[in-house]
């Protein structure tokens, strides 16, 4: 069987220092207020929906949390998040961020090796993000976003989902992230875990 590298996105693929603030940044003028409280709920409401393993957490009771806790609609949280927040995301990296150094050439000696890369992230908009990175998405296989296949991470149903649509057992996969109590959910699952600092 084929090994398979599981990659996070954010803070992996490129290295995500003060992304926050500038995204914050990015919503100065019209709408800044709504988009501050709108982007705090979103960070309370994956932080709670982390610590659920039901495997049937996704966007629909995630827009609701966020809803629930900002006091908008579950509608108007839907595209905020999707039409807004996502766009904002992908426009900062474009403007201040790039690949982590040697990713990409890392990436392609694995596949060239005969190995199977994917990509898994707690977020969504992934093709826009890698694009606005400069990295091809045609590099990954899959392009997975976690609320899609019922939770956050560290949550073991997502891991375990993900292998099943690549067609692999957890142990002949590896998960590579930045955030050990987050990514490093794999293990539970008996998926190893690489922090990128180490790979």
């Amino acid at each position: 069987m084929q090994k398979v590298y599981i990659f996070d996105l954010d803070g992996t693929l490129y290295d995500r220092k003060k992304l926050k603030q500038r995204i914050i940044l990015s919503y100065l003028g019209k709408g800044f207020w709504s988009s501050l409280v709108l982007m705090s709920s979103e960070r309370a409401a994956r932080k709670e929906l982390r610590l659920q393993n039901t495997g049937t957490m996704g966007y629909s009771e995630f827009f609701a949390l966020v809803a629930k806790k900002s006091g908008q609609s579950p509608e108007y949280v839907r595209d905020w998040y999707n039409n807004s927040y996502m766009v904002h995301m992908a426009q900062v990296l474009e403007k201040h961020y790039c690949a982590r150094p040697g990713i990409v050439d890392k990436i392609k000696a694995l596949k060239k090796e005969g190995c199977r890369v994917l990509v898994l992230s707690d977020y969504g908009n992934i093709e826009n993000k890698l694009k606005a990175l400069k990295i091809d998405p045609s590099l990954f296989e899959y392009l997975l976003d976690s609320p899609s296949l019922g939770g956050f991470k560290p949550s073991a149903s997502v891991f375990l989902t993900a292998c099943q649509i690549v067609g692999c057992e957890p142990s002949e996969a590896v998960m590579i992230g930045d955030r050990p109590e987050v990514d490093g959910g794999s293990v539970k699952v008996g998926m190893p875990y690489i922090d990128i600092t180490e790979f």
